[in-house]
């Protein structure tokens, strides 16, 4: 579900996670993390980072709304 991944640390970022999901259901979270020239990757079924990117998935809102002042 890379639409819902997210990186941290503003700018020169040094971590991306992923949510893995099967049938429209996060099962698990691939946490990139970059230390120096190398990236790691693993999965993770951390129950927090998972309900997160459910979350953000199934929210009824899907795009910013601009407001006119």
């Amino acid at each position: 579900m890379w639409d819902y991944a997210m990186t941290m640390d503003r700018f020169d970022e040094s971590f991306l996670m992923v949510p893995v999901a099967e049938q429209g259901k996060v099962v698990a979270v691939l946490n990139v993390p970059r230390k120096g020239q190398k990236v790691y990757f693993t999965y993770t079924q951390v129950q927090n980072d998972m309900e997160f990117f459910q979350n953000l998935m199934s929210s009824r809102l899907k795009r910013a709304e601009t407001t006119l002042m």
